[in-house]
């Protein structure tokens, strides 16, 4: 939902689904044993708000009327997310009682970010977005077995900064190709 202030600030507010899954291969070989296969499988589910608010009055003025979806100039977001994470490894390596090196992990994460950015309208169709963005996120500690074993994955932290870029060209108000790009840095 939106909504604009008296002086022309416009404010984004939402709510959002996030769901990811991925699947992966492993190969592990050992000096004086056989080569030991795996794979397995994560994915995530959750949820979030998120909020932006441009800026009036901050952009080139090159464009009289905007439409609602376009901004100009300067603008703020921020958004809080959380949900669960959920892991499956299963490997050919077994222990002395047959047992396979399979486990299944389950963790709560939570995070952030908050970014500022300036759209440059160069005219009704061309734009440039520049922005750079913090993020943050942590993955909780979770206990699981792997055969009989026990173990323990600590909590981890993703720490990241983001710089970048988007031009997009607005062919009518249906079709508006974009290209951008970003440089990403992973501090912890």
């Amino acid at each position: 939902t939106g909504l604009e202030f008296e002086q022309g600030h416009k404010v984004t507010l939402g709510a959002f689904y996030e769901y990811g899954r991925a699947t992966y291969d492993s190969y592990s070989r050992f000096s004086k044993y056989p080569a030991v296969y795996g794979n397995g499988d994560t994915d995530y589910n959750g949820g979030g708000i998120f909020g932006r608010m441009d800026f009036a009055g901050t952009g080139l003025g090159r464009v009289v009327e905007l439409a609602p979806t376009q901004a100009d100039g300067l603008y703020l977001e921020a958004s809080l997310r959380t949900g669960t994470s959920h892991l499956n490894f299963d490997s050919e390596l077994k222990d002395a009682e047959g047992r396979r090196g399979a486990y299944t992990n389950t963790s709560t994460y939570w995070g952030g970010h908050a970014g500022a950015g300036y759209v440059f309208n160069f005219d009704e169709q061309r734009a440039l977005d520049v922005y750079g963005r913090y993020l943050w996120t942590r993955l909780g500690s979770e206990m699981f077995y792997v055969g009989a074993d026990k173990a323990r994955l600590d909590a981890s932290l993703s720490s990241r900064l983001q710089f970048g870029g988007r031009y997009s060209f607005a062919y009518n108000d249906q079709f508006k190709p974009y290209l951008g790009g970003a440089y990403e840095y992973e501090f912890d």
